[in-house]
């Protein structure tokens, strides 16, 4: 039986469901706020004994990975074996181990086909010694946008199309090739204040924590026909000295760990 969890003394009939363990079959019943939590069960998302990092986790936590150089999860551990109790500190066996071992692999192949997504649709910039010449004014434009979402009711446009308008400015004002500077300018005076053109040609642009400490990189995405500008935009960052990446990026720091323990788990 599975004991409801929560400050709530009575639990309502109404707010409870049965529930069987699909690696046990053993049955009971939730109160809606433990299903929620324990929705692992249905497979909707990762019990905490199979994450490697989500605070403590079971031994192999280190905390979470947002971008930044993380520790290696392995590094300094025997060979795990593979979990065979949820997160409840209930027992379900080979079925259990099986479970994880093909979620982490499909958490594998889905990083893997995000890298390679996000090499054929994003323009991907690192940005070196760049001393807050974009990546402040990036990072400053997402505030002030979460802020005007708070103040304003009016359509002020996705955070991308912000972050973007800050790259133009930034551009704009490092550029050293006056062809260009004069590109990004006349698309700038084009769309000032009109919201609807900046969707239309900008899907994606953020600022992201490299690898190497200290470093950031830069990501962004346009329509074809917005090419004239970015190409401009481009040609700025690398007069700045900024490095343009070609290519699939090489597994993170994460993806590697999770990789070990597969190998550690299917020798």
């Amino acid at each position: 039986q599975l004991k409801p969890r929560g400050t709530a003394s009575k639990v309502e009939a109404s707010h409870t469901r049965d529930i069987s363990c699909p690696f046990c079959k053993e049955g009971g019943k939730m109160d809606a706020f433990t299903l929620q939590s324990l929705r692992d069960n249905e497979g909707a998302s990762v019990p905490k004994s199979a994450r490697t990092v989500s605070g403590k986790g079971r031994g192999h936590g280190q905390g979470s990975n947002s971008g930044r150089k993380v520790k290696d999860l392995h590094a300094g551990t025997p060979s795990p074996s593979v979990p065979t109790t949820d997160a409840r500190g209930q027992e379900h066996g080979s079925k259990y181990q099986d479970f994880l071992i093909a979620q982490a692999k499909l958490t594998l192949a889905t990083a893997e086909q995000v890298r390679v997504l996000t090499s054929c649709t994003m323009m991907t910039v690192l940005l070196i010694d760049d001393e807050g010449k974009f990546s402040t004014p990036i990072r400053s434009s997402t505030k002030q946008w979460s802020e005007q979402v708070k103040a304003s009711k009016a359509d002020i446009g996705p955070p991308a199309v912000w972050a973007y308008r800050a790259l133009c400015l930034a551009a704009v004002e490092n550029a050293q090739d006056e062809d260009s500077k004069r590109i990004i300018q006349e698309f700038l005076d084009d769309a000032q204040g009109t919201v609807t053109k900046w969707v239309a040609v900008v899907s994606s642009c953020r600022i992201k924590s490299a690898w190497a400490k200290g470093q950031d990189k830069l990501q962004f995405s346009t329509s074809d026909a917005h090419a004239p500008v970015r190409d401009a935009i481009m040609r700025v960052l690398t007069e700045c000295g900024h490095q343009v990446k070609h290519g699939v990026a090489p597994r993170s720091g994460l993806e590697r760990s999770v990789q070990r323990f597969v190998d550690d788990w299917t020798k």
